[in-house]
């Protein structure tokens, strides 16, 4: 993929280092690989430090920028030399947001493309009544059907611009070992997590659960004292974390009624690594589940439905093995990583397309 002589922008906020060891983890299959650097290199785009970073300012304001999840830092820099670029894509509203804001203020007119995570929350939708900001934005990449409805929706961002596009899982790195099954039941991940749920459930089912819990954007907190048959495990390795998913007899997903795809990632590891999953069915999460095909799925916030799922495939290495099989189909079929990288870079690629004609005409 070729570009002019001005070269594409991947933002990612809070970046204070690049690890120089990504590569070698990734060929070593010690790591999955990162969506944002598989990106800027389908696009030959920059990844762009900001010109500070390693200061001893600007770590401490990475941390208090992720408390309000808005990366102004990185924003205003690269807002600053917008016009060095043939498109920016942000990935995230986190990122998108200032930076949307800060090249309006600027009058710069660079092509910017979003890929939006949660674009319906409270916040989100006080920003764009009141800053209309969304409008500066060429086009929104959402991983969750509900989120892309609400970005076109004239009631919510009234934006044109929006494409749903699956997440991803690296099917390379996630992918089923041939290891034997233990006997528990794995849950990763905090944000919207619902563990008040799953623990009532596994407990009345007397099944062991571990659960790996370790996100910095969590608003769930986990007391798991109310079960002394569950484990919890923080920062672990990802490839301890693979031999978990290899090792669980079930995955379970147990998300809160939200209408954006928390959950999404443990949901695609799980599939990914040929797994059975069992997840709450949520409007964020609608279409990555086949209910009885490729996944079980269970109303949100029940955990006797959830306990019978549960109780139902434990005792049926059939059942689970149909269901790890067709999750791993699914998986490589629209969800795959390279996939996801590819359709967002078309929609960089349109988008700057796009921007440069108009700049001509």
């Amino acid at each position: 993929m070729k570009w002019g002589p001005m070269p594409p922008c991947v933002l990612v906020g809070h970046r204070e280092r690049v690890d120089a060891a990504y590569d070698v983890g990734v060929s070593s299959d010690q790591a999955p690989r990162l969506d944002y650097v598989e990106l800027a290199r389908a696009l030959q785009a920059e990844l762009p430090l900001h010109p500070l970073a390693g200061s001893q300012w600007f770590a401490p304001m990475c941390r208090a920028e992720r408390r309000v999840g808005l990366a102004f830092t990185m924003a205003a820099w690269v807002a600053w030399v917008a016009e060095r670029y043939s498109v920016i894509v942000s990935v995230s509203e986190g990122e998108g947001i200032p930076l949307g804001a800060a090249m309006r203020a600027m009058g710069h007119r660079t092509p910017h493309v979003v890929i939006g995570h949660r674009l319906s929350s409270r916040l989100q939708r006080h920003t764009w009544r009141l800053t209309g900001i969304q409008h500066t934005f060429d086009a929104v990449v959402c991983v969750g059907r509900a989120q892309a409805d609400y970005a076109n929706s004239p009631s919510g961002m009234g934006i044109r611009s929006a494409h749903f596009v699956y997440d991803k899982v690296d099917e390379h790195f996630f992918r089923p070992l041939g290891l034997q099954e233990d006997g528990y039941i794995l849950a990763v991940g905090q944000e919207q997590r619902d563990y008040a749920t799953l623990v009532r459930a596994a407990t009345a089912a007397g099944k062991p659960l571990v659960v790996v819990a370790s996100s910095p954007w969590a608003t769930c907190k986990i007391v798991p004292q109310e079960a002394a048959a569950v484990k919890v495990l923080s920062r672990i390795s990802a490839v301890r974390l693979r031999e978990l998913y290899a090792r669980a007899r079930v995955v379970v997903v147990p998300v809160n009624d939200v209408d954006y795809a928390a959950g999404v990632n443990g949901l695609l590891e799980g599939m990914a690594m040929g797994r059975p999953v069992v997840s709450s069915r949520t409007s964020g999460l609608a279409g990555y589940v086949e209910d009885g095909i490729t996944g079980l799925l269970v109303p949100p916030t029940d955990p006797g439905a959830l306990r019978a799922v549960i109780e139902r495939i434990w005792d049926d290495p059939g059942r689970r093995a149909s269901l790890g099989d067709a999750g791993r189909a699914a998986v490589e079929a629209n969800m795959g990583f390279d996939r996801y990288v590819g359709r967002v870079a078309q929609i960089a690629t349109d988008v700057q397309t796009a921007g440069t004609l108009d700049h001509a005409g």
